[in-house]
């Protein structure tokens, strides 16, 4: 899942097609939206929110050995101190950021899967 919620951080404009593509994978997971939406939050959004600052951000994707390796390391680091700090702006920060693609996902995955898990 990392791979395809990393989609979200790339310097494009992703259209209906692209949209289409991660509803698709993102329905085939075990996992619900709301489950969905926090291991974006926790695990993939630590990793690659600079991206969306940098001048040249990374557009065409980036390697997957390195995100699965970063994002693991994300999920072994959890700690409660980390995540009491993080919550006082980290949610607010990276669910407005990506508001308009969980806006857009959320319908096509429970339309994907033909009820909400």
């Amino acid at each position: 899942m990392w791979h395809v919620l990393s989609e979200m951080y790339l310097d494009t404009e992703h259209d209906d097609h692209a949209l289409g593509w991660m509803a698709r994978e993102l329905a085939r997971s075990p996992y619900s939206v709301a489950e969905l939406r926090e291991i974006d939050l926790w695990e993939v959004a630590p990793v690659l929110w600079l991206n969306w600052y940098a001048v040249a951000g990374a557009w065409s994707g980036f390697d997957p050995d390195w995100l699965e390796a970063a994002c693991r390391r994300r999920v072994e680091r959890r700690s409660l101190g980390r995540r009491l700090a993080a919550f006082f702006g980290w949610r607010w920060f990276v669910q407005r950021a990506n508001a308009e693609y969980w806006a857009r996902l959320t319908p096509m995955i429970v339309a994907l899967r033909g009820l909400e898990r």
